[in-house]
């Protein structure tokens, strides 16, 4: 599932950019100096499509409303300069550093699933697995003995092994929640989808060779990797960076 249509990217940037509410107001008042202008040539082109603005002492109307309009134009330009662009630029400078750290975090598990499939590592294999298309493709492949690359993965684990990907995933866990903190979205969709994402991952960790706890540690891994969900079937989008992309 693609959570954004890539014609739509543009527009969605632009509507992070500049508050859709603040534009509607800064219009609003700019129409309204306008309108309100010493120079009648804006009243005049209303009247022009049958829209003609009467009121008693013009003048003085006028004087108030234009000052008023003016203070509103040039209020809410300063207010996007020094509070609304700062703040996007902010949550963007964010979305990269923890998307940066995302990757890496999918990069290192990648080589550890490769050490343990005995497949070949280089940075140019796990870097192509990054993926979801290329890392089903790879790790669906047959390793003999009825056994696919990731099933020779799975049987690999110790606790040596197990130890590193659980430090791993405590260290996603923790820039999730420091990035759910520190970012703001009204997206409410967005930021539960993380939330469950850092809870799954908390609930995931392990330690423990016991089975079923390889069986969901391998659950967990297929679905962020290989882009399964059993709701969506395979995505060929990697949904936690769709997420990011979109807040």
């Amino acid at each position: 599932m693609q959570l954004i249509s890539n014609s739509f990217k543009p527009a969605r940037k632009v509507l992070r950019i500049i508050d859709p509410r603040l534009a509607a107001l800064f219009f609003i008042a700019l129409f309204a100096m306008a309108i309100t202008a010493s120079d009648p040539l804006a009243r005049e082109a209303l009247c022009d499509f049958k829209i003609c603005l009467r009121a008693y002492r013009p003048d003085y109307w006028n004087a108030i409303f234009n000052t008023m309009a003016s203070g509103a134009v040039i209020s809410l330009f300063f207010y996007w300069v020094l509070v609304e662009l700062p703040q996007y630029r902010k949550r963007e400078r964010l979305k990269r550093i923890f998307a940066s750290q995302y990757r890496s975090f999918k990069l290192q598990c990648i080589d550890i699933f490769l050490v343990l499939s005995n497949s070949t590592n280089d940075s140019e294999t796990a870097v192509r697995l990054l993926e979801p298309d290329e890392f089903r493709k790879y790790f669906k492949q047959d390793a003999g003995d009825h056994q696919i690359l990731w099933d020779r993965f799975l049987n690999g684990l110790n606790d040596y092994y197990l130890e590193a990907l659980a430090r791993k995933m405590e260290h996603l866990r923790d820039e999730f929640r420091f990035f759910l903190l520190a970012v703001e979205s009204e997206d409410e969709k967005l930021i539960e989808l993380l939330k469950r994402f850092t809870e799954t991952t908390h609930y995931n960790v392990t330690r423990s060779e016991d089975y079923d706890e390889v069986k969901s540690l391998s659950g967990y891994f297929w679905n962020i990797f290989a882009g399964w969900s059993f709701i969506d079937g395979y995505r060929s989008d990697d949904i936690v960076l769709e997420a990011i992309e979109r807040i």
